[in-house]
């Protein structure tokens, strides 16, 4: 390949995988994050999500486990508003 795959290539994979509900690509596209000692809440909820929508109950609860150990939480939502000049 002519480029280097890091750690951006794999989360795009990985996140289509999740809108496609492909678990076994998804699965790689992780295991190659796991290699790069990515520990990003994204990657665990993604994963987690679609073993969860393919009804694979004990690896949603294997990987919250994985993360509760790694200490990674998810984040948030964050909205910012801007009304006369003021970020709310």
């Amino acid at each position: 390949m002519p480029f280097q795959l890091d750690i951006v290539i794999w989360c795009a994979l990985l996140g289509a995988c999740g809108l496609h509900s492909s678990l076994e690509l998804g699965e790689s596209a992780a295991e190659e994050l796991d290699k790069l000692e990515s520990d990003h809440a994204a990657i665990y909820s993604t994963l987690s999500r679609i073993h969860g929508e393919r009804g694979v109950w004990n690896s949603v609860l294997e990987l919250r486990k994985k993360m509760k150990e790694k200490g990674v939480q998810k984040q948030n939502a964050v909205s910012w508003v801007e009304s006369a000049r003021v970020i709310r």
